[in-house]
């Protein structure tokens, strides 16, 4: 593995082209959009931690999207030689780009699930309009004026604490709740998503689903995300006698 430095601009990979080279975020941000006739339609902006471009090395397929640094960034970079050397020898290194992969493919199988069910188009960002803020409250934080957990990059993960605090590999979380046996919470709940200039929360195919504004989610249900509407959301992690709610609010500015 080794590091590389981006200047704000400037392009990792275009969609279509082959792909030996995974990336992790060091500092900075990096935006993931398709390129359809001439423009770009944003599909995610990934911030310090996060992984892109594994799939290049799971699989011998072109790449499915278009990489760009949104600022001065680092990165470190994974090579499908890397991946098979680092396998073998020293296997705790690849523990991020597992997690990663894990959490893509519990997405595809969700998707799959739903038999012809299809994905959300991509929403393109407008010209000049404002970028969309997310803030998060358990009810007791917003019943006492405590302000909670404002959303500092997307796609951010909710999920269940583990037993003893230990950070769990094969599901990696933003933000934790605490539960109990029987669980209504599952590792791997949900997430808040960004697509274009829409705040949208997406089940990661939980055990029981999620509940956003009276509307289920996962689980044997028919969709899997929804978009937030401006203002506050009701967000129920689990079924509707989950005692699990949060408060998720979004603004524009």
């Amino acid at each position: 593995m080794h590091h590389e430095r981006l200047e704000p601009g400037q392009v990792i990979f275009h969609e279509g082209q082959e792909g030996r080279h995974a990336y992790r975020i060091l500092t900075g941000r990096v935006l993931i959009f398709l390129e359809k006739e001439g423009r770009e339609i944003p599909l995610a902006e990934l911030s310090p931690g996060e992984i892109f471009g594994e799939m290049a090395i799971m699989q011998d397929r072109p790449r499915s999207a278009s990489a760009r640094a949104i600022e001065a960034s680092e990165v470190e970079v994974l090579t499908d030689y890397d991946f098979n050397h680092l396998i073998l020898t020293d296997p705790k290194k690849l523990v991020p780009y597992l997690a990663s992969f894990f959490e893509r493919l519990r997405h595809a199988n969700e998707q799959l699930a739903r038999m012809g069910a299809t994905a959300p188009a991509p929403r393109p960002s407008q010209a000049g309009e404002k970028t969309p803020r997310v803030r998060i409250q358990t009810e007791a934080e917003h019943a006492a004026g405590e302000p909670g957990v404002l959303v500092p990059k997307f796609p951010f993960r909710i999920g269940r604490a583990t037993q003893g605090g230990y950070f769990n590999v094969l599901f990696p979380n933003d933000y934790t709740v605490q539960d109990k046996e029987p669980y209504h919470v599952s590792p791997h709940q949900c997430s808040v998503e960004r697509h274009g200039g829409v705040i949208v929360l997406r089940d990661r195919g939980s055990r029981h689903g999620t509940i956003v504004n009276g509307k289920s989610l996962g689980a044997e249900h028919e969709r899997s995300d929804i978009d937030l509407h401006i203002g506050d959301n009701e967000v129920i992690l689990g079924k509707k006698d989950s005692p699990h709610r949060l408060r998720v609010s979004v603004w524009l500015e």
